[in-house]
This record gives C-alpha cells, structure tokens and sequence, in this order.
C-alpha cells in the first residue's frame, strides 16, 4: 500500500509540470489566455506554431514514462505502484496544483503510458485502428479519441490486470474534453488579473483605440489598485470581465469638471468600467451573467446608483438597461464615450439576482 501512495505522489508531482503554460510564460504570454485557453499541447501548436506543439506533446509524454521509469526503479516488483504512477501523472496533468487545477485535456500523456506499459501486440492493433479511422474521418482528433474510447476492449484481452487503472486513466482524460460551465466570480489571482489586462489591452488598445499600443499587449488600468473585478471564466480562461469602483476620485472626475454637480450628493455611488467580453462570446450569455453578477454586488453592497462612461457604439444597450446621460459626450476621435447614470431600484436589481 506504501508503495502505491508513493508511486502516486510522484506521479502527481511530475504531472503538474505543465509544459505548455510555462512555454507561453517563456514567451512572454499566458496560455489560459490564447486560444482556446486549455494549457495542452493542441492549443500551443494553435497559438504558438505546430513545432512548439509538437514538442510540448511529446515532454508531456515523456514525463509520464518518467514517473513510470522512477516507480519502477524504486519498487521493481510493484506493478500496481507503477500503474498507480501513471494514472496519477494524468491526474496532475489535469488537475495541477499550483495552476488551481486547471490544466490540460492529458491525452499525450495517456499516449505515453499505452506507449510505455501494453504489450507490443496491444500498441500494434490500436496503432492499426488508429491508421484505418484516420484515413476515413480524416481527422487526427477524432481518429484519436474513438480509438481512445475502444482501447479498454483491447486492454482486456492482452493485460487484463492493468484494465481498471487504463479505464480510470481514459475516464479522466474523457471527462477534461467536457465542456466547461462558465463561473462568474471576483477576481483574486495573479493569473486571472494578468488575463484582465490582456482582455483589457484587446479591447481599450486594439478595438477601441482609447490607449497606445505597447510591445508586452497588456493594459493595466490606472485603477486597478482600487478596483474590484468581476470575471467571467470558463476552465482557466477569463472570457469577460468589467470593473467596479465605489471610491473617489472616479474615472469620469477626470473627464468631467465638477462632477459633483451632475450626480447625486450623499448617496453611495459606483463606477462600472472596463466592461470587455471576447469577440466569439459575445453572443453568449456571458454579459447576461456579468450583469446578474453586478447587481449581487450593488444588492450586498447597498449601490445606490451606478456611473458608467458608455461607449457610443452600445449605447441602445445601456439605455436598454436603464442608464440615461447626464453630460456631453467625452473622449477623443475613436473613442467617444457617453457619461450615463442608472438610479438602483431593489425590485430591479433583484429580478437580475435570480
């Protein structure tokens, strides 16, 4: 039993070395935001080139054999400890740590191990299968995954031993290509605040050209400290997001003089910024959750009313839910932006809450 739990550890251990985030940390970016924002060896070779991905691929491979390899070494005659090692190797892969569990799908590491531990005869005829739907799906993936799904029948015929351990091992990798839920939540990581201001930067640098363009493409607001975010995020990818501020000065006391005299006075008051979702979901129901997530906030918070710089092409939106323009426009050719103030009514704001 000792030796499993070892074996275990250790395979969790080197299963948390995440080569593709650290890849796109050496290049300068953040995996989690490019992409599809899974930390895998497909979504490296999508963003950073099929060389990269393919090399990625291929440690995510070897490092399972290297808990293979270490297990064996330390309990020659434990095959439970070693398989033990292997599964737990994809399970780190998946779920790492110090990532907070957001990792890869871990179908090159269960590569790895089917490559590593079946019998030669098992490796041929999943290769052959492998081949064969190739050619007729014309499809790597799905090629792959069909074989993936069918490997426990041939799993029971040449090591039938090891079937429990392969059908936890294809079961994970199965459940990692799930489709994730969405969570929508404050911001409180150094990830996700790095992934803020890349989402920042592509929409208040690239798309509304209201910043300079700068060589690292990230946008740090000059709020920040002050701000409170609320994300919406799916996996370890941050897909929307927007900005609350219930202290002063706020950003539209530097585009209004006296803004006092437009907003009431001894009330507590809210500045909603920075509200950015991804182009591809923007269809969705991520700014339908992003707004349920803002009145949870001004309901536990006592907001009584929310200030906003809308920009000119939403403004049917704003107006939509309620917010009305109390100054000119502000801003600059480009980036023009309407000043508008929405007044919290309990009734209103619950019926977001539910």
């Amino acid at each position: 039993m000792l030796e499993i739990l070892f074996s275990a550890v250790i395979g969790y251990l080197l299963g948390c070395i995440n080569f593709a985030y650290y890849y796109a940390k050496i290049k300068g970016g953040n995996i989690f935001a490019v992409g599809s924002g899974n930390a895998g060896a497909t979504n490296v070779a999508r963003c950073y080139g099929k060389a990269a991905g393919f090399a990625v691929g291929i440690a995510d491979g070897l490092k399972i054999i290297l808990a293979v390899i270490t297990a064996q070494y330390i309990f020659p005659s434990a095959n439970m400890a070693v398989w033990a090692a292997a599964l737990f190797c994809i399970a780190g892969h998946i779920f790492p740590v110090q990532l907070r569990f957001c990792g890869g799908k871990g179908a090159a590491c269960l590569l790895g191990a089917g490559l590593y531990l079946l019998p030669w005869q098992a490796i041929f005829i999943l290769v052959f299968c492998f081949l064969i739907l190739l050619l007729a799906l014309k499809n790597y993936q799905k090629a792959g995954f069909t074989v993936m799904l069918c490997s426990p029948l041939v799993i029971c015929v040449y090591t039938p031993e090891s079937l429990p351990f392969w059908i936890i091992a294809v079961s994970l990798v199965v459940y990692s290509h799930l489709p994730k839920k969405v969570k929508f939540k404050i911001a409180n990581t150094k990830d996700e605040f790095e992934q803020i201001a890349m989402l920042n930067y592509q929409t208040f640098v690239e798309e509304i050209p209201q910043h300079h363009a700068n060589e690292k493409h990230i946008l740090v607001d000059k709020m920040h400290a002050k701000n409170t975010y609320i994300i919406a995020k799916k996996g370890g990818q941050v897909l929307g997001m927007v900005a609350l501020n219930e202290k002063r000065p706020f950003s539209l006391d530097q585009k209004i003089p006296d803004l006092d005299t437009y907003i009431p006075s001894g009330k507590r008051l809210c500045e909603v910024r920075l509200l950015s979702i991804k182009p591809q979901y923007r269809k969705g129901k991520i700014l339908a959750g992003l707004i349920k997530a803002i009145s949870k906030y001004v309901l536990k918070n006592g907001v009584e009313y929310l200030l906003i710089s809308a920009t000119t092409r939403e403004l049917k939106m704003y107006r939509s839910f309620g917010f009305k323009p109390f100054y000119k426009l502000v801003g600059k050719e480009g980036a023009y932006y309407q000043p508008m103030m929405l007044e919290v009514l309990f009734e209103e704001a619950n019926k977001w809450n539910h």
